[in-house]
């Protein structure tokens, strides 16, 4: 049987950390077979040449670019920058595969008047349904949510699909992200849905962690890609910030390229690739 859904009131860190390991996903390809994924495909691919069209000409790789070279070959986890509310679109530009990313599933407006994706807005909550995302209520995080995300995030990996999401959060929302210890739980289960994943199709999953700065100098998206393998035991939370501050010091040493004389492949490391 599928893992059943309880919806249950808001609860502590430590529940959701002593319940989580319970879920058992028995049915991996339930989501990417089913009719209303197919019928999605239409609106994904379009939305990938609309990205393509707006961003491709004004982004430069640094380095190489993982995405298009792992895309298509099996599952992987993106973790990303998120200085800008335009990150999604950039990666998508240049990764061939679509990326279901988990979004919060929430916008604050003018008055901070919480308008859920989902529920308020019938065209958004058609899109993103068709857009196959994993949304994450940060301030209302559950057993039953985080059981959910982890179900369909794990069957997307399962079914080869690319999983991503932005681990510390919009830099600039009025209500930050990085405070609720459920919604950090919500966004380091990427890793725990990496990790039950793995062990479905007996195959590492990459991980590529994304650093995105827009330069000012000639208004270019630089682009640094870093891959990771998961370690065989891991804290999720040490490792979800660790990975966290590699991606936030690229996207620091990217300031470098304001300077013209400055070379853009310094910012490589040996220890770009890691086991």
């Amino acid at each position: 049987m599928a893992t059943r859904i309880i919806f249950k009131k808001p609860i502590y860190k430590e529940k959701l950390e002593k319940e989580l390991p319970e879920v058992i996903i028995e049915k991996p390809n339930e989501i990417v077979d089913s009719e209303s994924f197919k019928k999605g495909a239409k609106i994904r691919n379009i939305y990938i040449k609309l990205c393509e069209f707006k961003y491709k000409r004004k982004v430069k790789i640094v380095g190489r670019n993982l995405l298009s070279e792992l895309g298509g070959k099996g599952p992987i986890i993106v973790l990303g920058t998120h200085h800008l509310t335009i990150e999604p679109a950039i990666i998508q530009s240049f990764s061939k595969n679509y990326v279901h990313w988990i979004s919060a599933a929430y916008f604050p407006n003018s008055t901070s008047t919480k308008k859920y994706y989902f529920q308020q807005i019938p065209f958004v909550r058609k899109l993103f349904l068709k857009l196959e995302t994993i949304p994450i209520d940060k301030q209302h995080v559950t057993i039953a949510s985080i059981k959910q995300l982890l179900a369909k995030g794990t069957k997307l990996l399962e079914g080869n699909r690319i999983v991503g999401s932005f681990p510390a959060g919009h830099s600039d929302l009025a209500i930050s992200t990085k405070i609720p210890d459920q919604f950090e739980l919500g966004h380091s289960s990427i890793l725990q849905m990496a990790s039950k994943a793995q062990d479905g199709i007996n195959k590492k999953i990459p991980v590529v962690l994304v650093s995105i700065r827009k330069n000012k100098r000639d208004g270019k998206y630089y682009v640094i890609q870093q891959l990771r393998y998961l370690p065989k035991k891991f804290d999720r939370k040490e490792l979800i910030n660790e990975y966290i501050r590699e991606i936030e010091q690229k996207y620091t040493e990217m300031e470098k390229l304001e300077s013209r004389e400055y070379n853009p492949m310094k910012l490589l490391s040996t220890s770009s690739v890691k086991a």
